[in-house]
C-alpha cells in the first residue's frame, strides 16, 4: 500500500517519472510517409531543372561568343580592306607606275581608290619634305599643301622612315570635321630610298551605326573600346559626350553615361584583366547598385599599339528570363508536391491537434499559468472529444481552486511538493493594509457597489504583492494580509515587502487622482510592515486545513498598521509604518524616517516605528 502514492506521483509529475525514449509527433510520421514518395520526385525535378538551366547557360555563352565574333568580323571587314588598298597603292607608287609628282594623275588614281571603299574618308600622300597631296571623298577635291613646318607632320615622317610595312596609327581629332578618325599609314620605299608615306583616313561613323543596330537587335549594350580607358564606338545613352580634342580624341569610359563601363573603369583589376585577355571570349560580373551585369568581351589586336576590346553588357536578370519556362515547369511540379505534403500535414494536424492541446493544457496546469488555460477544442473524433470534455471540466475547477488559495501553495501542491509545506518556523515579513474610515465611505453605497469597490481595491493591492512574489494570506473586510519568505525561500523578503508597500502607495495616489477627476472622495490607506519569526504551514483540522502563518510577528504587523490611526494625516493618500526589525533587515539607512518609539496595544515594551509615506 505504501508504494501507491509514490507510483501516483510518478505518473502525474514528469520530473519524478523515469526517462522515456524520445518519440516523434504523429504529424511528422504521416508527413514522413508522404516524403518517402515525394522526395524522389523532387530529386528528379531538381536534376531536370539544373540540367536545363545548365544547357540554357551554355546556349547563352555560345550566343555571346558568336556575338563577339560577329562584331569582330565587322571591324575586320571595315578596317582590313583599308590596309589592303593602301598597300596596293603604295606598291604602285614604289614601282613607279604612278608618280605623286604628277598631281592630276595621282589624284585620279586615289579618287578611284576612294570610290571602291566607302569607309575611307580621305587619302593623303606625304613626301619626305612635308609636301602633302590630299583627296577627300565627300567633295572629290584634290588639295596640295606644305606641312614641313608642322611638328606633328615631321614626327609622322620620322616614324614612317623606321618602318617597312603599313600600320595602324593612333586616332586623331580632325578640327575641320570635328570628328575623331582612324588612320592607316603605309611607308613607300623605292630602291631603298624613302619616297613618303600614304595615309588612309577612316571614319568611325559606320562602326557606330553597326553598334547601334547590334545593340537594338540583341537587346544588349554592345561597345568597342580603344584600350582599357577609351571608347571607340558605343550606342548613344542620352548623356552628352565631351568634345574631342587633340589631346584626347576619344571619350573615356566614365564620360559616355554607361554605368557598366564607368564601373569597369573604377575596378582595380580591369587593366590586368585586359593585359591577360585573349581572342577567346571572356566574361565578368559587374555590380551597379542593386543590379548586376554580365560583361562579355574579347581582345582584337593588329589595329594599333593599343588593342581594341569588343564586348557587350547584359543585365543578369535578362538571362533568367530565358529560363522562365523551365523554372515554371519546375515550380508547378514543386507546387503540386507541396500541396500534397501540406494536405498530409493538415490530415496529421487534424488528428494530433487535440492530443497536442491536451499536452499543452497539462503543462499549463503543471506550471499554473496566471491566466486560465484555453479550453481544448472539439474534433471530429469521438474519443478525443470525451477526453477534451473531461479536461475542460478539470480546468474550470482548477482555475477557481487557485483563486481561493495562494498561487505559490497551489504550485507546490500540483507539483507534488507536499513535504515542503509542513508547519515550520521561518523568518518572514508581514504586511497588513486597512482603509481609513472605510465605514464612512461605505454608508452611502449599495452592497453591489461596495463589492465592486473592494474587488477593484484588492486587485490594485494584489498586483503589487504578486509583482514581488508575495503571498496573499487573506482578505478581512477592507483589510489585506500578505507575507514574504514562504512558501518559497526568499532571503530578500524584507526588500520585496518594502518595494511592494511603496508600489501600493504609488498606485493609491494615481487611483485617487482618477477618483478626484470623477468627483469621488479619496481613499486613505494604512500599511504596516514587520519582520520576524513565524510558524508557516498547514493549520487546521484534518479535513480542512489552511496554509497560513501564525505568531507574534503577525500580531505586531497588525498593531503597527493600527498605530497609523494615531499618525495618519488626512492629506496623505497612504501611510506606511515599518518596524525597526524590518528596517534592520533592509540594511538600515532609513533612520531619518523614525517617528519614535511606541507601545503597541496588547504588548509590553516600546518598539521604534518608521514612517515612509
Amino acid at each position: 500500500m505504501g508504494s501507491a502514492p509514490s507510483a501516483l506521483r510518478s505518473a502525474f509529475h514528469p520530473e519524478r517519472a523515469p526517462a522515456r525514449p524520445r518519440a516523434i509527433p504523429l504529424t511528422v510520421g504521416l508527413v514522413g510517409i508522404v516524403a518517402l514518395v515525394v522526395v524522389p520526385v523532387i530529386v528528379v525535378l531538381l536534376l531536370g531543372y539544373l540540367t536545363a538551366r545548365q544547357n540554357t547557360m551554355e546556349m547563352f555563352r555560345r550566343e555571346a561568343a558568336n556575338g563577339l565574333i560577329e562584331v569582330s568580323q565587322r571591324i575586320q571587314n571595315h578596317l582590313d580592306p583599308v590596309a589592303v588598298q593602301s598597300r596596293y597603292l603604295a606598291e604602285m607608287i614604289a614601282s613607279g607606275e604612278i608618280e605623286p609628282s604628277r598631281s592630276r594623275e595621282f589624284a585620279s588614281v586615289m579618287t578611284g581608290a576612294l570610290a571602291g571603299l566607302s569607309q575611307i574618308g580621305e587619302l593623303a600622300f606625304i613626301d619626305p619634305s612635308g609636301e602633302v597631296l590630299r583627296v577627300k571623298r565627300r567633295t572629290r577635291e584634290t588639295k596640295r599643301s606644305n606641312w614641313r613646318d608642322d611638328p606633328r607632320t615631321r614626327a609622322v615622317i620620322a616614324d614612317a622612315r623606321t618602318r617597312k610595312t603599313g600600320y595602324w596609327a593612333e586616332s586623331f581629332f580632325a578640327e575641320s570635321t570635328r570628328a575623331t578618325l582612324l588612320n592607316y599609314r603605309t611607308p613607300v620605299w623605292r630602291d631603298g630610298r624613302f619616297q613618303g608615306i600614304l595615309v588612309a583616313v577612316v571614319s568611325t561613323a559606320s562602326l557606330s551605326d553597326f553598334i547601334v543596330r547590334t545593340s537594338a537587335r540583341h537587346l544588349r549594350n554592345t561597345f568597342i573600346l580603344h584600350g582599357p580607358d577609351h571608347v571607340l564606338a558605343h550606342p548613344p545613352t542620352g548623356t552628352p559626350r565631351p568634345d574631342p580634342s587633340d589631346d584626347e580624341p576619344l571619350p573615356r569610359l566614365d564620360q559616355i553615361g554607361d554605368p557598366v563601363l564607368t564601373r569597369l573603369a573604377a575596378e582595380a583589376d580591369w587593366r590586368l584583366a585586359l593585359d591577360n585577355a585573349s581572342a577567346a571570349p571572356e566574361s565578368r560580373i559587374v555590380s551597379v547598385g542593386p543590379e548586376t551585369y554580365i560583361v562579355s568581351y574579347r581582345r582584337l589586336d593588329g589595329y594599333g599599339k593599343v588593342p581594341l576590346i569588343v564586348g557587350f553588357s547584359l543585365p543578369h536578370s535578362n538571362i533568367h528570363s530565358q529560363i522562365d519556362r523551365i523554372r515554371m515547369i519546375a515550380v508547378v511540379g514543386v507546387a503540386i508536391l507541396i500541396v500534397s505534403v501540406f494536405a498530409a500535414y493538415l490530415l496529421g494536424r487534424g488528428l494530433t491537434r487535440p492530443v497536442r492541446q491536451l499536452a499543452t493544457v497539462a503543462a499549463s496546469v503543471y506550471d499554473l499559468d496566471n491566466e486560465p488555460a484555453r479550453p481544448v477544442a472539439r474534433s471530429p473524433f469521438r474519443e478525443l472529444n470525451d477526453a477534451a470534455d473531461a479536461v475542460n471540466a478539470l480546468l474550470s475547477g482548477l482555475y477557481w481552486f487557485k483563486t481561493y488559495l495562494p498561487r505559490g501553495l497551489v504550485t507546490r501542491l500540483i507539483r507534488g511538493n507536499v513535504e515542503s509545506i509542513v508547519s515550520e518556523e521561518r523568518e518572514v515579513t508581514v504586511m497588513f493594509t486597512d482603509i481609513y474610515n472605510f465605514t464612512g465611505l461605505s454608508v452611502n453605497h449599495s452592497s453591489h457597489d461596495l463589492v465592486h469597490f473592494l474587488n477593484q481595491h484588492f486587485t490594485l493591492l494584489a498586483a503589487s504583492v504578486e509583482a514581488e512574489a508575495g503571498t496573499i494570506d487573506k482578505y478581512i473586510g477592507d483589510s489585506m494580509m500578505a507575507f514574504w519568505g514562504a512558501p518559497e525561500d526568499q532571503p530578500d523578503h524584507a526588500e520585496r515587502a518594502f518595494r511592494a508597500a511603496l508600489e501600493i502607495a504609488s498606485r493609491i495616489r494615481r487611483h485617487n487622482a482618477r477618483r478626484a477627476d470623477d468627483g469621488l472622495d479619496p481613499i486613505r490607506l494604512r500599511i504596516g510592515l514587520h519582520t520576524g519569526p513565524a510558524v508557516v504551514g498547514n493549520i487546521g483540522a484534518p479535513g480542512r486545513v489552511n496554509y497560513t502563518i501564525v505568531g507574534d510577528t503577525v500580531n505586531v504587523a497588525q498593531r503597527i498598521e493600527s498605530l497609523s490611526k494615531e499618525l495618519h494625516e488626512d492629506t496623505r493618500d497612504a501611510v506606511i509604518l515599518i518596524s525597526a526589525a524590518t528596517i534592520e533587515a533592509l540594511g538600515g539607512g532609513l533612520q531619518d524616517f523614525s517617528v519614535g518609539t511606541h507601545v503597541l496595544r496588547g504588548r509590553y515594551g516600546p518598539i521604534e516605528i518608521f514612517r515612509l509615506a
